[in-house]
């Protein structure tokens, strides 16, 4: 404990110091929040920490729907300043401070990330985080709507993506391309991204199979 130099008695001025061993982070009803934690954490149960490895477009009628690849960190920790979505149910999780572990940066993140707030030319970056637009679509990442991104968190350079103004969120090699439905096998189950059957399935959607991969019909 100490004090400024108002003295003890002046409450106001008094500091007080406690060790902490962990913070909280809130997952929204999207799956993915975006840290730059300067510290290594290790993951609670049932949260994984993604990089972004590269970009994929997949088009269909003259339409490119064009995707952020996630891709998981091997492991149970996130090292100090690697910049990361986080992804799991909604609700909270314990991030927990890992002392003297250390590690190299993923060397292949177009993720980036700040460790205080930043002013950037907004024409420049993705920083705008987005719920999905409608049940069967994914989260996804755009234009950013203000110059400045907050302290401890993430955007994505446009250089580095061919100077795309969105990209959809999804897992490296779980985005797979059908032309419709008539090349599915009749057996296969189809279920939206909120675990509801889909009973019909529309293009330019994802849909999650009883597999666990996921299929964008084009």
């Amino acid at each position: 404990t100490g004090f400024w130099s108002g003295g003890e008695s002046d409450a106001n001025n008094i500091w007080k110091v406690q060790e902490v061993k962990f913070i909280s982070i809130s997952v929204p009803e999207s799956g993915y929040v975006n840290y730059c934690i300067p510290f290594p954490v290790s993951l609670e149960e049932g949260l994984t920490a993604y990089t972004i490895s590269g970009h994929e477009s997949l088009t269909y009628e003259g339409v490119a729907y064009d995707y952020a690849l996630l891709e998981a960190i091997p492991g149970n920790i996130v090292p100090a300043n690697e910049p990361v979505i986080f992804g799991g149910e909604k609700g909270g999780y314990r991030l927990t401070f890992v002392p003297g572990y250390s590690t190299e940066l993923t060397q292949k993140n177009i993720l980036k990330g700040v460790g205080i707030k930043q002013r950037f030319d907004k024409t420049t970056i993705l920083s705008s985080f987005k719920n999905a637009e409608e049940a069967g679509t994914t989260s996804y990442i755009t234009d950013a709507s203000t110059s400045t991104v907050a302290v401890n968190k993430c955007y994505i350079l446009k250089e580095d993506v061919n100077n795309l103004s969105k990209l959809y969120l999804a897992e490296k090699n779980t985005i797979t391309a059908i032309e419709s439905t008539t090349t599915t096998p009749k057996s296969a189950q189809f279920y939206n991204l909120d675990g509801t059957k889909a009973t019909k399935l529309q293009s330019g959607k994802i849909y999650i199979t009883t597999e666990g991969k996921k299929i964008f019909v084009k």
